[in-house]
């Protein structure tokens, strides 16, 4: 037989396919069964975990709904509860299963249905208990159990809840018990009505609140399952191998392109050591003079912001060439010969001289041809 199946056929079936006497049976799963399956169930358990964990918020925006039924004695009083509000529905009597109801639908297929019974008919005792003491709260309640209720122990259903306590290092047990002969005939009671109970407790806890302490089976220790966190179960069950495939194959693809980076970086630092070992020797003429012309004042950009600074206000260029050693100037300005000394000073040329002669128009003003020679940067003499 699969594994797998024979894990899910070894899963408590659904409180609505199982007899009335099995509600109130209790006891941890076999770890014979578990065995076979140990990871499968690690994952389960894990999915499970991430479901609560992403029902919590859900459950403070849109709260669940349940579904509270108080019992009467001879009927159920019965108690639509959203988050913190509560609205009465109204009552259902002993053998009127067939009643019909607008919500009575509803009911029946809901899966938070808890049924509170009398105050009367259970004991409620808190137990303190040191902190460190915590797993063995089962032990230490069942020890106590012949003391703390009137019938016989094998006679006993009870659940028990940890309470945190104050500073001192201590918590609290909170124990509700009840007879098994009380406990199913509610719940006999009520199967008649075709609704089956998620949780059973004192009908003395608010409306408002779950049931602090459930006497159905797992006890109050054992958290519910709801519609909303089978659905999460389910889609966790899904996603967490999809998300664990996606981080390994983010990581090796992490790995290798940190690989390339470091390959690369590698190869540029040896091409860099030996660019400049060359320069430094002075055995490669053309490597040395273009790392000393990469300077600020070799730019083009820093020449032209000259260029432009020298030139008086009454001087238009109409033609600009520039190349790393010469430079020509066409234009016109109000006096041309002026611009020799100008430009040797200011700009930071060398050999300014005209190439054709300077030509005076009629409107006023002198046509020029200017070409020199740009010179060596101060940090990079020649």
């Amino acid at each position: 037989m699969n594994p797998l199946r024979r894990h899910a056929s070894s899963r408590n079936p659904s409180p609505r396919t199982v007899p009335i006497e099995a509600l109130l049976a209790s006891g941890p799963a076999s770890v014979e069964d578990a065995r076979p399956h140990r990871f499968w169930l690690f994952w389960s358990q894990l999915a499970d975990e991430a479901a609560r964990i992403l029902a919590a918020p859900l459950d403070r925006l849109a709260p669940g709904r349940r579904w509270v039924l108080g019992d009467t004695g001879n009927g159920f009083e019965v108690h639509k509860v959203r988050g913190r509000h509560v609205a009465r529905m109204g009552r259902i009597a002993d053998g009127a299963a067939g009643q019909d109801a607008p919500w009575l639908r509803d009911l029946r297929t809901a899966d938070q249905v808890e049924l509170r019974i009398e105050p009367a008919l259970v004991v409620r005792q808190t137990l303190p208990l040191p902190t460190e003491s915590a797993p063995f709260a089962d032990a230490v309640v069942q020890h106590r159990l012949e003391r703390l209720t009137p019938w016989r122990v094998g006679d006993v259903v009870y659940g028990l809840a940890l309470v945190p306590g104050e500073r001192d290092g201590t918590l609290g047990i909170d124990v509700l018990a009840t007879s098994r002969e009380i406990a199913l005939g509610a719940l006999r009671r009520l199967d008649g009505l075709g609704v089956r109970p998620s949780a059973l407790g004192s009908a003395a806890e608010p409306l408002a609140e779950p049931l602090g302490v459930n006497l159905l089976a797992g006890g109050s220790m054992g958290r519910m399952r709801t519609r909303r966190h089978r659905r999460l179960r389910r889609f966790c069950l899904l996603a967490l191998p999809l998300t664990l495939v996606v981080f390994l194959a983010s990581l090796i693809a992490q790995v290798w392109a940190q690989g390339d980076l470091d390959a690369a970086s590698t190869a540029l630092e040896r091409q860099r050591s030996a660019i400049q070992a060359r320069a430094a020797t002075g055995n490669d003429a053309t490597v040395a003079a273009l790392l000393a012309d990469k300077t600020v004042d070799g730019a083009t950009f820093v020449f032209l912001d000259r260029l432009a600074a020298a030139l008086p206000d009454d001087t238009f260029l109409t033609d600009l060439e520039i190349t790393p050693e010469r430079v020509a100037i066409k234009g016109r300005s109000a006096d041309a010969p002026a611009l020799v000394p100008v430009l040797e000073g200011a700009a930071g040329l060398r050999d300014v001289q005209f190439q054709s002669a300077v030509t005076r128009e009629a409107r006023g003003g002198d046509r020029f041809d200017i070409a020199a020679t740009r010179a060596p940067s101060a940090e990079n003499p020649p």
